[in-house]
């Protein structure tokens, strides 16, 4: 036996039998395919600009299955779920063509359990934590678990689960066309009402074109007048707005408190079938809504 063959091997597994070396090895490897699991969840800009088909099947590549996907005015949305890394991103898809990617919290994709492998993303914040407030919230209102996701929100995130409870409730009640419970609401229950309207609207936007009316034009309701725009009055001071919605056929039949500086108001035109709601902030039209029925909207 020379002295080489005498030498033990180095490294951390010296002086270990080869079974023993091979269990190292295994683990070392194991860890390293979870640490890139890890990484990925955070790494698919690279994906932004590629046809979606190419960079769907790429997704799936890297572990991820589609869980659900929402339509907006310009496109969809599409979340997806990584059960291994326990991650979840967000794609969003124009024209055929990956717009955005973004990692976002595990709640989206429906897990709302223990800590995960991607705490943090390229988002911004602990994942983890935003699970941890959409459960209390949801704990919170009474219900399973939350219905909207963080792109009706816009990405927002609030302080406490009171701030996620009530823009579910405004999300809800907008989407199921409820009346709007301005009256002691807060500014994130009127940010969720305003999101619920317009998903109602991205899910019904089948019915356009045969007899339906919708806030951007088209046939009015039953086939009738032409509904009256409103888009172009959002951003412009209140009392402008309201005398030139009075011009183009509308009455002012309620209105509410909304949040701690805002306040709302509805507006029903009898001859297109319009009912709106404006959100004024700080003297200007911070938003109008087509929201179609009211209990004064008729």
């Amino acid at each position: 036996m020379t002295d080489q063959d005498e030498m033990p091997a180095a490294g951390p597994a010296a002086g270990l039998r080869p079974v023993a070396r091979q269990l190292v090895a295994g683990l070392a490897v194991a860890a390293l395919l979870l640490s890139s699991v890890s990484a990925l969840a955070s790494t698919f800009t690279d994906l932004e600009g590629v046809r979606a088909s190419a960079a769907e099947n790429t997704i799936m590549q890297r572990g991820y299955h589609a869980h659900h996907s929402s339509p907006a005015s310009n496109g969809r949305y599409t979340y997806w779920w990584n059960n291994l890394s326990k991650s979840c991103i967000r794609t969003f898809t124009s024209d055929g063509v990956i717009a955005a990617t973004k990692t976002v919290s595990g709640a989206d994709c429906g897990w709302y359990g223990g800590a995960t492998n991607n705490s943090s993303s390229n988002s911004g914040g602990n994942k983890d934590a935003a699970a941890a407030a959409a459960v209390a919230a949801a704990a919170l209102i009474g219900v399973a678990a939350l219905s909207h996701k963080s792109h009706h929100r816009e990405d927002q995130e609030y302080q406490e689960p009171q701030g996620y409870g009530d823009f579910e409730m405004g999300y809800r009640d907008g989407l199921y066309n409820h009346s709007f419970e301005g009256r002691g609401r807060s500014d994130a229950y009127s940010q969720g009402y305003r999101a619920g309207v317009q998903e109602r609207d991205q899910q019904s936007s089948y019915r356009r074109g045969n007899g339906y009316a919708d806030s951007s034009g088209g046939r009015g309701y039953g086939g009738g007048a032409q509904p009256a725009q409103f888009n172009d009055l959002v951003g412009a001071r209140a009392g402008g707005v309201e005398t030139e919605l009075q011009s183009r056929g509308f009455r002012n039949v309620d209105g509410f408190e909304s949040g701690r500086t805002g306040k709302g108001t509805i507006w029903w035109n009898g001859r297109t079938r319009q009912c709106l709601q404006m959100i004024t902030v700080d003297g200007r039209a911070d938003s109008i809504e087509d929201i179609q029925t009211h209990q004064y909207c008729r």
